[in-house]
């Protein structure tokens, strides 16, 4: 909906010969106005240009007006061919449609005279080597066929003890429950894994692969005695708040082994590709955390000032039988200063126990530096390091008179005038 009225507005202003008339049920359609009678040979370059732009407009599919259709569970939305592009990256922009339309003619040029055969947007960007396929590594996901008699009997059911209550006003809604049905849904496993997508946590994690979290895990770190700071799909919780092992309880058969992982996506500043291991409890005997063998002490977040925010994973991999995972760090990190001990790559690890292992589930926060991180380093004796931003000498000048609107000035420009002050991307205050 949104793109749709983008596009409608950036035509209606750039294209001035261009009617764009609406219509509710089958969206925007063009029209042409009267054009001017000019025979071939009178027409200028521009013209024959601006009537080149208007043909190829009108012989485009008409887009339906989505988002505003009535929702049925038996709807299945509308895929654009387009779709699969949203989010990508290292793809062509366009300031107006003149800019595209001349591009597009400068690339079909070039493609007749070197012979390069782009006819579609998928071959170009699989050319550019940016269509990634990323491979399912967990469990498949369950059929999302819609059970009609199923359906009439949940109605039926909500009519008869809902429908009173909500016309009497006393109708109580449990968020929780509600959310958890939906993601134990086909639709919420694939929107929550399409949230992990877009925050990179399969691509830092395991390269080209993912998964699909089939089993429902519940992570929570504990608040005094009775409140719970909970842990969704990137919501933000500080290292204060995070300061011991938190709860985490899933369903689970109680011969079923299971193993847990915490790792810091962003806290390995010595090697990107790497992360920083900050709890791994292996053997779990069905949902109790406790009888499992702890390979890695739970470390409090630790993100450095400056270093802005990290994202804190919990991964749980469902065990075939009972393993020794050597992932060289038990004896090392307990108690120990030395960091370096917990840099772990949990691409090398499932690669080497992936006939062993399977992701069946995970959950994230972010979380970015205060008190308690310095406080951390101290007791394991270390300095705190702190990363702070240079600002780069732009020979700062004196400013004599305010620029006037015409003279075009930038904010860089104005930067050279602004007092020197250190700079935290991360927050926090260098005292």
């Amino acid at each position: 909906m949104n793109t749709l009225v983008r596009t409608s507005w950036l035509l209606d202003t750039r294209l001035s010969n261009i009617n764009l008339i609406r219509f509710y049920s089958d969206g925007y359609r063009l029209a042409l106005k009267p054009s001017s009678r000019k025979v071939e040979e009178n027409k200028t370059e521009s013209e024959k240009f601006q009537e080149h732009i208007e043909k190829c407009l009108l012989n485009k599919a008409r887009s339906p007006l989505r988002g505003m259709e009535r929702v049925h569970p038996k709807t299945v939305p509308a895929v654009s061919p387009n779709d699969k592009f949203l989010g990508k990256t290292n793809l062509p922009t366009y300031g107006s449609v003149q800019s595209y339309a001349k591009a597009a003619e400068r690339e079909r040029k070039n493609q007749q005279q070197n012979g390069v055969p782009w006819h579609t947007m998928s071959q170009f960007y699989k050319e550019m080597k940016g269509d990634v396929t990323f491979a399912n590594i967990g469990d498949e996901l369950p059929s999302s066929k819609f059970n009609v008699e199923e359906y009439k009997k949940i109605l039926f059911e909500n009519k008869e003890k809902l429908e009173e209550s909500a016309r009497k006003r006393t109708l109580k809604i449990d968020e929780s429950s509600i959310t958890d049905q939906w993601e134990s849904t086909t639709q919420g496993m694939k929107s929550i894994n399409q949230v992990l997508h877009h925050y990179d946590i399969f691509k830092h994690l395991f390269g080209n692969n993912h998964f699909y979290p089939l089993t429902r895990m519940d992570v929570g770190y504990a608040d005094g005695d009775d409140e719970v700071n909970p842990v969704f799909y990137g919501n933000e919780l500080s290292p204060s708040d995070t300061n011991t092992a938190p709860l985490v309880t899933y369903e689970s058969d109680p011969d079923q082994m299971w193993s847990l992982l915490l790792v810091n996506l962003d806290g390995n500043l010595e090697n990107s590709n790497r992360q920083n291991l900050h709890w791994m409890v292996s053997n779990i005997k069905g949902n109790d955390v406790a009888s499992g063998d702890v390979m890695a002490d739970y470390l409090t977040p630790l993100p450095m000032r400056g270093t802005g925010y990290h994202r804190m994973v919990f991964l749980l991999f469902r065990q075939k039988h009972e393993l020794y995972l050597d992932v060289r760090t038990k004896g090392e990190t307990a108690g120990s200063p030395d960091l370096k001990a917990r840099s772990f790559s949990t691409k090398t690890f499932y690669k080497r126990y992936h006939k062993f292992l399977t992701p069946t589930s995970i959950r994230f926060f972010q979380t970015i530096w205060d008190e308690k991180v310095q406080e951390t380093f101290h007791h394991l004796g270390l300095a705190e390091p702190v990363y702070q931003y240079e600002v780069p000498d732009l020979q700062p000048h004196t400013l004599r008179r305010f620029p006037i609107p015409s003279q075009k000035r930038t904010l860089l420009w104005l930067q050279r005038f602004m007092p020197e002050e250190p700079i935290f991307p991360g927050g926090g205050r260098y005292d």
